[in-house]
């Protein structure tokens, strides 16, 4: 289990970094904010992530962007490489 801290959780219900109790964190959704296609995904699907990893790769006009969780979790990608999104869609949820 993972903390809202990004810390995991051991053996107890309290986290061994901040103390708090457990409790379930919703999933964090990283959505394209522009038209691009997906030139990458860093991780397998069901991967656990860390906070400020490189989850996907998205190309667009040539440039490379790279689009990071902003905290610890299990990615789960809703497209695949080489696809085109649009501005809004879902690429990923780290639950």
């Amino acid at each position: 289990m993972i903390c809202t801290c990004g810390a995991t959780f051991k053996e107890s219900w309290l986290c061994d970094k901040c103390g708090q109790p457990y409790k379930k964190r919703p999933p964090f959704e990283i959505i394209a904010e522009f038209d691009a296609m997906v030139a990458e995904t860093m991780f397998p699907e069901g991967a656990q992530v860390k906070a400020n990893d490189t989850v996907i790769i998205l190309n667009c006009l040539k440039m490379m962007f790279q689009l990071k969780t902003p905290n610890a979790g299990i990615v789960h990608y809703f497209f695949d490489t080489d696809d085109y999104v649009m501005t809004g869609d879902v690429l990923a949820r780290i639950e």
